[in-house]
């Protein structure tokens, strides 16, 4: 009689084709990052060449997170009730094919249109991305998870920041812009091809309503979020206006500000995921995150401050070692308190208020450099909004029902059919 098959040869079945599902996730996600910098990059000739003020390029990017945001909880809803991977086909599609639309632009209008589909098509790859990477993972190593998705993407980011800027004085900032649309698309077919979700479409049981009314009614759901608010706040006003300022306060180079950002970004990338490694190790979410943020508003208000450009550039080096390396303890945070079984749903939650943030502030960075004609007033609001967060760890560290993220007890592993292993 033969034995049929055991869990053991179905887990490491699951686990060899891990490898390549990251693989095809992460490049996706990676020429999505890639598109979104570019816009940041390279608004400085874009303006020039759009003849756009700073508060139009401000609007350019507040339109985009908009959307973003207006859409994560959908969104999140959609990955629960349809499947990660078919959302997430839509969201990395749409993003590809606006990328390219973005360089073939003549005005404003033209690009605050573009934007604004960005911004909506990208809400449709975040919640459900990170959903279906923790699935792979499991819970046990859902920071792990969620931290490699992230530093994927900035890894992608250093590549854009390093070749930026010279693909852009040889072929100019168009064709770079539609070269990384034509690229996003092809990425899609390789994820069509190779990922898989382990969660059968509408295995949700639970309606939107009861799921978002579980959230609506968490003190702690609430502090998570005005935390998320601040955290996005800070870090997209690094992503979009770190280059404008290097090159209109302190007269670098667009190529010199590029390399400058680049090197953040590889410094961000790896802080990140050993950051979600470590923390999934310490089991201190809340000590974690609480200190990331200390030092986060202690360098902001030291680079609002000096005008030496050396000094500058040594203290956001410091900054991107831990602007976004909570990123995954703090996603982690609502199945930590809640328990809850709609993921989607609630990463949706948790990112409409990061998203707020990021709005907010990518405009009045750039209306507060038009009235004032300099960065620093904007930059010492961040900072002491990133100190007003880590009194709010420190209240959300009181609040009864917590429930470390690291000591749930593992899910069965699961087949890409969606079927149990063991």
């Amino acid at each position: 009689m033969t034995a049929s098959p055991g869990p053991t040869a179905s887990t490491e079945s699951v686990e060899r084709g891990l490898p390549a599902r990251v693989f095809s996730l992460l490049l996706t996600n990676g020429f999505l990052m890639m598109s979104f910098g570019a816009v940041a990059l390279l608004m400085p000739v874009v303006r020039e060449q759009l003849d756009i003020s700073f508060s139009q390029a401000g609007a350019l990017a507040s339109i985009s997170v908009l959307l973003y945001a207006s859409m994560q909880i959908p969104a999140g809803y959609f990955a629960d009730r349809f499947g990660s991977k078919r959302v997430l086909i839509v969201g990395f599609g749409l993003t590809g094919c606006m990328t390219l639309a973005f360089g073939l632009v003549q005005n404003f209008p033209q690009a605050l249109i573009v934007q604004a589909v960005f911004g909506f098509s990208r809400a449709l790859a975040f919640a459900p991305a990170l959903l279906l990477i923790s699935r792979w993972f499991g819970p046990e190593r859902r920071s792990t998870a969620f931290s490699l998705l992230i530093a994927g993407g900035f890894g992608f980011q250093v590549t854009l920041n390093l070749i930026g800027p010279t693909l852009e004085e040889l072929i100019g900032w168009r064709a770079v812009f539609v070269g990384m649309g034509v690229l996003g698309v092809a990425s899609v077919l390789v994820f069509i091809r190779v990922a898989s979700d382990p969660r059968p479409a509408a295995a949700s049981t639970h309606s939107f309503l009861d799921g978002f009314g579980l959230l609506v009614k968490s003190p702690a759901m609430w502090i998570i979020g005005a935390i998320q608010f601040i955290r996005l706040a800070v870090a997209n006003s690094y992503i979009f206006w770190m280059p404008t300022f290097l090159v209109e306060d302190h007269g670098l180079s667009l190529s010199t500000a590029g390399f400058v950002v680049a090197l953040g970004a590889a410094v961000t990338a790896l802080a990140n995921f050993g950051g979600g490694y470590v923390a999934d190790r310490l089991n201190r979410p809340l000590h974690y995150i609480a200190g990331a943020m200390s030092l986060i508003g202690t360098t902001t208000l030291l680079i609002s401050a000096i005008d030496n450009t050396v000094i500058v550039i040594a203290l956001y080096a410091v900054n991107a070692m831990f602007v976004q390396v909570y990123f995954g303890p703090l996603f982690a945070l609502p199945m930590a308190f809640l328990r809850v079984r709609n993921e989607g749903t609630a990463t949706g939650f948790s990112n409409l208020f990061a998203n707020l943030g990021a709005v907010t502030f990518a405009y009045t960075l750039g209306a507060i450099k038009d009235r004032t004609d300099s960065f620093s007033t904007g930059f010492l609001a961040l900072a002491v909004m990133t100190f007003i967060g880590v009194g709010l760890v420190a209240l959300l560290s009181r609040m009864p029902g917590r429930e470390e993220p690291t000591v749930a007890p593992p899910t069965p592993a699961l087949e890409p059919s969606g079927k149990r292993v063991g």
